[in-house]
């Protein structure tokens, strides 16, 4: 009897180091795979960050080139609208804790591209461009800025996670 449980012994020994090494190899594997699928979606997070801001630098492009077709050209019907649209999808799906500072950089832009109609409206009834446009459009474009920074800030956070 002493002699059947030394050999079950010897032969439970035998099997411990390949079973360890199958649960090693296991874990491994599964330890990678976890880790590639963590940085592809770090990888996709920065691709889709960038995205974003560019389409969210775009959009400051297009309220100057408003600004512009309003006042010198004497036109405020909108030609082609900002790239916010863009913005809005990439944050909605890829971003959605920075939602509020999303809905605070729209609102913002709304108010600064309204800025712009009223110049360009001014300059229509007026026959020229209002002598305080610089100054008004400053003030108007600085109320834009923090909540444009926040933004980005937002996105660059969330993007390293």
């Amino acid at each position: 009897m002493t002699e059947e449980v030394s050999e079950l012994t010897k032969a439970l020994l035998a099997v411990i180091p390949v079973l360890s090494g199958g649960l090693i190899g296991i874990a491994g594997s599964f330890g990678v795979s976890y880790f590639q699928q963590r940085q592809k979606k770090s990888e996709t997070l920065k691709k889709k960050a960038e995205e974003a801001l560019q389409h969210l630098y775009r959009c400051i492009i297009w309220l100057h080139n408003y600004r512009h077709q309003c006042l010198i050209d004497g036109e405020i019907k909108i030609a082609n609208f900002p790239p916010l649209d863009t913005a809005e999808a990439i944050v909605a799906l890829y971003f959605p804790e920075a939602e509020s500072e999303l809905d605070e950089f729209t609102k913002k832009h709304s108010e600064v591209a309204s800025v712009a109609i009223g110049l360009g409206g001014e300059r229509i009834a007026q026959g020229e461009i209002p002598k305080d446009h610089s100054e008004r459009w400053s003030m108007a474009f600085s109320s834009l800025k923090p909540s444009f920074n926040a933004l980005k800030a937002k996105i660059r956070e969330l993007s390293l996670k």
